[in-house]
């Protein structure tokens, strides 16, 4: 997976992966899982009372690649406009 610059090859999510179409499959992808050794420090810090779904994704945080993935980041591209221009596209 060396052309998803976030990716952590190998690591395993027990969980659910979330089914994103029209993510861009370079960006990070995201699992639901039923737990977090977080979740407790977030519902207490966040006034949350019992979250309903809890998404998670694992970013490889070593500075070669975080400056591969700023440097994809900067060329990405966000279309704007009315819904029938992103109809269009296919993004929504």
């Amino acid at each position: 997976m060396e052309d998803i610059p976030y990716s952590v090859a190998g690591y395993k999510v027990d969980g659910k992966l979330i089914d994103l179409p029209f993510k861009d499959p370079k960006l990070p992808r995201f699992w639901e899982v039923e737990d977090h050794p977080l979740k407790s420090k977030w519902v207490r810090d966040h006034h949350i009372i019992n979250p309903q779904v809890i998404w998670v994704t694992v970013v490889d945080t070593r500075k070669e690649t975080m400056d591969a993935a700023l440097q994809y980041s900067r060329g990405l591209k966000v279309p704007l406009g009315p819904n029938r221009n992103m109809q269009a596209l296919g993004n929504v």
